[in-house]
C-alpha cells in the first residue's frame, strides 16, 4: 500500500507559511528558526499538481517578514503591486511606505545561514562564537498564479467596496 497526498489544483493565490518557530525541549520554550531558506520570484508546481493544465507556474507577490525571536519582535511587508509588470517592489513598515530594491525585499530574507551582524561578549542565546546572528527573515510568503496576476490585481471600483 502506498500513503500520500493527491494535489488536484491549486488556487489563483498562494500562501506559503514558513514555520520559524519551533518548541526546544532542552530550554523548555519555543525559539525562532532563522535558517536560510532560499525561495524564487517564480515556482513551478505543475509537475506536483495531478491533472495540471502546464499553468501552475507562480509569481512572488509579497513577503512578511519578521525581525526579532519568539518573545518579540517586528513585523514588515515587501509587496510588488504587479508581478506581470516588472520587479518594483515597496516596504510597508507601520505607516511608513518606501520603494525598495528586490535584494531588499527577498534575497536579504532568507534567513542568516551563519551570516552574523555584530560581536557580542555576553551570553544571550543569539550569540554564538561572539557574534550576533541575524534574527530578520521571512515568515509568509504569497505566491499569485502566473495566468491569473491580472485578474487578481485588477482594480477594484468603489462599487465593489
Amino acid at each position: 500500500a502506498r500513503m500520500g497526498y493527491k494535489i488536484l489544483a491549486l488556487p489563483p493565490v498562494l500562501q506559503l507559511h514558513l514555520i520559524r518557530i519551533e518548541f526546544d525541549p532542552y530550554r523548555g520554550m519555543g525559539v525562532k528558526i532563522n535558517d536560510w531558506y532560499e525561495f524564487g520570484n517564480e515556482i513551478d508546481l505543475t509537475k506536483y499538481v495531478e491533472k495540471s493544465d502546464g499553468n501552475d507556474v507562480y509569481v512572488l507577490h509579497s513577503v512578511l517578514v519578521h525581525s526579532g525571536d519568539v518573545n518579540g519582535g517586528h513585523y514588515y511587508a515587501f509587496i510588488r503591486p504587479n508581478p506581470a509588470e516588472g520587479d518594483k517592489w515597496y516596504k510597508f513598515d507601520d505607516e511608513i511606505v518606501t520603494e525598495a530594491k528586490p535584494k531588499q525585499a527577498v534575497d536579504d530574507n532568507f534567513g542568516y545561514g551563519g551570516e552574523a551582524i555584530a560581536d557580542a561578549d555576553n551570553n544571550h542565546p543569539m550569540v554564538t562564537s561572539n557574534n550576533i546572528k541575524k534574527c530578520t527573515s521571512a515568515y509568509w510568503l504569497q505566491y499569485i498564479r502566473k495566468d491569473h496576476v491580472n485578474t487578481v490585481l485588477e482594480p477594484v471600483s468603489d462599487e465593489e467596496v
